[in-house]
């Protein structure tokens, strides 16, 4: 079993005897350690570090054997969430705080295409059936003001789920903001009214809006 000691900055590697785990090793990365995503044809298994702008690359040869650092990999941002493209030759890291993507190749363990979108706090990863990216994230209104009445009902912001089609992704040169398609979570004003309405849509499923 592999864990992170987040507080220490360590990768744990535990075996299991009867009902108790022990430790069988631990290994620093550097610090503030946040997501480890195992490869899933086995050997390798990859570390995000937050504060140290760094992803780490471990050979994991058996599942009791210790973590061996092999490579790491400098970010010129803050990573969070990492998911494993379909093929599973290539990782996607996003940045904790704007929106911000990396594609590394996993062969040579290198960046190989990086976006910048208008955007922040992404909240996830995952790929789709038919090899699209989707997360979610906030976006800045820009027709709201920082006045009471739109911070109050919730113009500022607006929750969105986003997809992309993986190869779009890949193409660094050719990739835009247009090529996403986004759906809107909710409408303004939800969250100022969440309390007196939580009965009266108890039950009630909401179905995400698409933004044209």
């Amino acid at each position: 079993l592999l864990a992170l000691d987040e507080e220490h900055s360590l990768l744990l590697s535990l075996k299991r005897i009867e009902e108790n785990w022990q430790l069988v090793s631990n290994v620093a990365v550097p610090r503030y350690t946040c997501r480890l995503a195992v490869d899933p044809h086995g050997g390798h298994c990859y570390v995000a570090s937050l504060w140290g702008q760094t992803l780490t690359k471990f050979s994991v040869s058996t599942p009791e054997s210790s973590a061996k650092r092999i490579s790491e990999l400098r970010l010129d941002f803050e990573p969070q969430h990492l998911c494993f493209m379909q093929d599973s030759n290539h990782l996607v890291i996003a940045s904790a705080f704007d929106a911000r993507l990396a594609i590394v190749k996993l062969a040579d363990f290198t960046v190989i295409s990086s976006h910048t979108l208008r955007g922040h706090n992404i909240g996830g990863l995952a790929i789709s059936k038919d090899g699209k990216l989707l997360w979610t994230m906030q976006e800045l209104s820009a027709l709201a003001h920082s006045t009471k009445d739109d911070i109050h009902w919730g113009n500022m912001i607006s929750n969105v789920l986003v997809e992309v089609p993986l190869a779009e992704l890949l193409d660094e040169q050719r990739f835009t903001d247009d090529k996403l398609l986004k759906w809107q979570l909710g409408e303004p004003g939800d969250a100022a009214a969440a309390g007196a309405r939580r009965e009266r849509r108890a039950g009630h499923r909401e179905v995400p809006r698409r933004l044209d």
